[in-house]
């Protein structure tokens, strides 16, 4: 293969669009392009153009999440969902459909990255989750373990971060009611208020002996 042409982007003068053989093949930094002495007329193998491409990919993706984690804290599984995203949203864009590349490879590549940068930290981030709903959103255990699983929180850490916090959980509870119902007698036999500390995520053994 031969690269045919490099084109700056219009909307970015320090990317450049690579061609090979009259053909897209893949956008490239700046930084891309000197490091791999990439010009027009030359001669690539399939091996060369590969590495090329996972290298550049990896560089962008990891400057992305960077910026996606400056935001706000977030969890592994987090990160490689918006990975994915950025890969299904501007694959066309960034190599064309005849390149291979090993998306879930490079995205393992980025969080370890991240991971040693100290940027990504799961157990950071529940005790962090766990911390502000009890002093923001009071709730029960189980509820908050049903958000932290949806952010890819495994049971088993959440269950050690919780454990270390020492929460009382009937304290929990007494506040979510006292919040709702004020100085309001606890009735068990009172079904609308049974089902509001359901669904906050108490269970009925502790709202039992509320009152």
């Amino acid at each position: 293969m031969i690269i045919t042409e490099i084109v700056p982007q219009a909307k970015n003068p320090n990317r450049f669009n690579v061609y090979l053989d009259g053909k897209f093949a893949f956008g490239a930094s700046i930084n891309t392009v000197a490091d791999h002495k990439l010009y027009d007329s030359l001669k690539i193998s399939e091996s060369e153009l590969s590495t090329i491409i996972n290298s550049e990919l990896f560089e962008k993706l990891y400057e992305r999440c960077v910026k996606y984690l400056a935001k706000m804290i977030r969890t592994r599984e987090q990160v490689r969902q918006y990975i994915s995203n950025l890969f299904f949203k501007n694959r066309k864009k960034w190599f064309s459909d005849t390149q291979s590349v090993n998306e879930n490879e490079i995205a393992d590549k980025v969080i370890t990255r991240l991971l040693e940068a100290k940027l990504l930290n799961d157990r950071y981030f529940a005790q962090a989750f766990i911390e502000d709903r009890v002093a923001n959103k009071p709730r029960g255990r189980r509820l908050i373990f049903s958000e932290l699983f949806s952010k890819g929180i495994s049971q088993t850490l959440a269950e050690e971060v919780w454990n270390e916090l020492e929460i009382d959980e009937m304290t929990l509870l007494k506040a979510v009611y006292q919040k709702k119902f004020g100085n309001k007698k606890f009735d068990s036999s009172d079904q609308k208020t049974v089902r509001f500390l359901l669904s906050k995520g108490f269970d009925w053994d502790d709202i039992e002996n509320l009152g």
